[in-house]
Order: structure tokens, then C-alpha cells, then sequence
């Protein structure tokens, strides 16, 4: 293995980020890439396991593909982020990110009650909060005007699939939708309409509202490239 296997890996990744920040050298994220990895020795062990290619199965060897491209692409995107911050006069940690969790309550939030506060916590019941989050104190509001926009700029596939499952149906968790659309009972026009826009059993209707609200995520910035989350949701 030669550092012109990490560079020409780095390149690739870089080609991708470089059409998300096209004011940056694609040459220059690929060296910051190769930085990070060379100098990050757990990283840098990965990178070589990877690149050996000694898999027990094929699901292990997809699994490490995925894990690289994840740690090359988030390793980019902070460079990235650092340079535009320092082209427009800001600080990197001036950027809000929110997790899909965050955006599912912010919807929830948005479509149930609109642009207001953030209803008080009763005791026993949680919210998503952290150190980090930007819907915290007063940013709720802040956070529900970007949702707001992120809807507007979502492709209205996605958009019409969030306004159903949030909006529409908002008072029924995922099971009962799944029931409407074989129960006869229900009007033809709305069994329909969730066929179209969620699916036709509780699964697939998950999967189709995550992956909406990943498509809203990526309209507002993306996840963060600062925190680690869970591989499945990251990659």
C-alpha cells in the first residue's frame, strides 16, 4: 500500500464534496483528507485494514467501505466548513446542525402548533436537548423558521410525505396508519393517498418518512460533521 492509494481515494471523496463547496480546491480537500488520516493513528489502522482487503464476508467488507467514506467525508466537509467560515467572517461553531431525531420533533412541532414556543416538558417526559442543539432556549423559534424553509425547498415528494405522516395523520402513530389501508372503512381517497405518499405496511412507512426527513436534513446543512452518530444514519 502507497500514499498514492490514500491520495487517490482522497480524490475521489473530494470530487463529491467539491460539487457541494465549488469555491474550494478539490486539490486542497483531498490533502486535508490525507492529513486527517495519516495523522490520526486509529484512523490511519482503518485506512490500512481497509486497503488490504482481509474481509471474513462480504457484509464486513461493505461495512468498512462504508465506515472509510464516512470518516474521508467528514474529515473533507470540516475543512470545507472552516474555509467558507473563514471567506464569510464566521466561526465554524456558529453553524447549526440538527440531527434527524431534532427535525423529526421540530416538524411534529411546526405542522401540530406553527411557528411558537416550545411547549413546557411535564415531568417524566424528555425532549431531545443537548449541549449543542440548536433548538434549545431560544433558538426553538430560530430553528422552526429553517424548518419552515427547509420544507419550501424540499422536493415535494419528501415535502408531501412529511406534511402526511405529521400533519395529515398526526394523531395516529405508524401501526394505526399501516391498519387504514386495508381497513375498508376508510375512505378510498385517503387509503389512496397514504399508499401513495407512506406505503402500505408500518415498515416501509417508516422507512420512507426517515428518509424524507434525511432529505430535509440535507437542505439545512447536512448532519454533523463534528459529532459522531450512529454509521447507519451517517452513511
Amino acid at each position: 500500500m502507497s500514499d498514492d492509494d490514500l491520495l487517490t481515494y482522497a480524490r475521489t471523496i473530494a470530487g463529491v464534496l467539491w460539487r457541494r463547496w465549488p469555491t474550494i480546491d478539490p486539490d486542497d480537500i483531498a490533502q486535508e483528507i490525507c492529513l486527517y488520516i495519516l495523522s490520526t493513528p486509529k484512523v490511519l489502522e482503518e485506512w490500512q485494514n481497509f486497503r488490504e482487503g482481509d474481509f471474513t464476508d462480504a457484509e464486513a467488507e461493505k461495512y468498512a467501505a462504508r465506515r472509510m467514506r464516512m470518516i474521508a467525508r467528514r474529515a473533507g466537509a470540516r475543512y470545507c466548513r472552516r474555509e467558507i467560515a473563514g471567506q464569510l467572517g464566521y466561526k465554524p461553531e456558529d453553524e447549526a446542525f440538527y440531527s434527524i431525531k431534532q427535525l423529526q420533533e421540530l416538524v411534529e412541532h411546526f405542522y401540530a402548533l406553527g411557528i411558537t414556543e416550545r411547549p413546557p416538558v411535564s415531568r417524566g417526559e424528555s425532549i431531545t436537548r443537548s449541549v449543542s442543539d440548536p433548538s434549545a432556549g431560544g433558538g426553538w423559534l430560530v430553528s422552526l423558521l429553517d424548518v419552515e424553509r427547509g420544507l419550501r425547498e424540499l422536493p415535494q415528494k419528501y415535502r408531501a410525505r412529511l406534511k402526511m405522516r405529521f400533519k395529515d395523520l398526526g394523531e395516529y402513530d405508524l401501526k394505526q396508519i399501516a391498519a387504514m389501508v386495508g381497513n375498508l372503512a376508510v375512505a378510498p381517497g385517503k387509503r389512496r393517498r397514504i399508499e401513495k405518499h407512506l406505503g402500505t405496511d408500518e415498515k416501509q412507512m417508516g422507512m420512507r418518512v426517515h428518509r424524507a426527513l434525511r432529505r430535509l436534513q440535507d437542505v439545512l446543512g447536512g448532519p454533523t460533521p463534528y459529532v459522531r452518530e450512529d454509521l447507519e444514519q451517517a452513511a
